[in-house]
């Protein structure tokens, strides 16, 4: 817990560093109370996480923290034109055990109605197979990869340099491959050490 929370924060700021441009931001955290999502203009307004917001317990309703924050992020943007990039990372540490609205053939349709739009999703798993949870809900198998719970802080320092690559070619109008994420943000070598 303490190692997500400190690597998350230190994502933010990082990123605070890294932008270019305004950086809108949502965050949706899940567990056996429910789905809560914010959304932030810019990356500025997010405030960093503690142990009081940031309870992992129990249960994990991942297939509908998923559908929801489509939905949730599809209406904040319907009125911005042209519409932005979007980076949706999936990170969990859970196995889906607890949805009651989503299935994962509703999830992978929304995931492939998105990618068509240019969404790119990234898919992070620890104990767990990722690369098969991904295939179930329409991920490419190169945007998913396992990572050690222990690991957290390398997962977080990593997807620093990969956000801000890709918001820095989106800025630029650069068109990106929505299969390979981890290969080119990433890359192969930094992902196989995250599994370690």
């Amino acid at each position: 817990k303490k190692e997500t929370i400190s690597g998350f924060n230190e994502y933010i700021q990082s990123l605070r560093g890294k932008r270019t441009g305004k950086m809108p931001f949502t965050l949706t955290r899940f567990n056996s109370n429910g789905v809560r999502t914010r959304h932030f203009d810019d990356i500025n307004e997010v405030k960093e996480l503690t142990g009081k917001d940031y309870l992992p317990e129990a249960a994990t309703p991942l297939l509908d923290a998923i559908g929801k924050t489509i939905r949730d992020v599809e209406r904040e943007l319907a009125e911005k034109k042209p519409n932005p990039a979007v980076l949706f990372i999936i990170m969990t540490d859970g196995i889906e055990n607890q949805s009651r609205e989503f299935s994962s053939g509703a999830v992978f349709s929304l995931v492939k109605e998105k990618e068509a739009d240019g969404w790119q999703f990234v898919y992070l798993g620890a104990k767990q197979d990722a690369y098969l949870m991904a295939g179930v809900i329409g991920i490419n198998k190169g945007n998913a990869m396992n990572y050690k719970v222990g690991n957290m802080r390398g997962v977080f320092t990593s997807l620093v340099g990969a956000t801000a690559n890709l918001q820095a070619s989106a800025s630029t109008g650069a068109v990106y491959q929505t299969g390979d994420f981890i290969k080119n943000y990433i890359g192969a070598e930094k992902a196989k050490e995250l599994n370690k």
